[in-house]
């Protein structure tokens, strides 16, 4: 199904630059808006400039990791869905859930899938924004 994410403006963040250009040019060809951060402290600045719909972030990263970013952007938006991924399967759904994070996906990632999960988790917010 092309362009299932249009109009949806994702934060891509990830201290792999090779990654975040894959997920860029994935996401944009399924019509979504992507923007890129290399480690936690970029990323916050950026979803302080931009609108965004989606929130995708590793977990281990130099300055602010996932772990964190995730607590700072839910004490800031409590509906943006957030995604952590990671390569460590240390992690658990459990763990994320507590930093206020949606999902967790581990790496290699599944970019279709991925696809898909960004697609249930936004119309998921959208429904609770249209409640509240």
């Amino acid at each position: 199904m092309m362009n299932s994410l249009e109009g949806i403006k994702i934060l891509i963040v990830d201290d792999e630059k090779d990654l975040c250009n894959i997920m860029e040019d994935h996401f944009q060809a399924e019509g979504a808006q992507c923007i890129a951060a290399h480690n936690g402290v970029e990323a916050l600045k950026l979803f302080h400039q931009y609108e965004l719909d989606f929130v995708i972030t590793d977990i281990r990263m130099p300055k602010m990791g996932g772990e964190q970013l995730t607590q700072e952007i839910r004490r800031l938006d409590a509906n943006i869905p957030i995604v952590c991924v990671s390569g460590y399967s240390i992690y658990q759904e459990g763990d994320i859930s507590t930093w206020g994070a949606d999902a967790f996906q581990e790496k290699p990632l599944n970019l279709n899938s991925m696809v898909s999960l960004i697609r249930t988790l936004h119309k998921r917010a959208q429904i609770r924004i249209s409640k509240s």
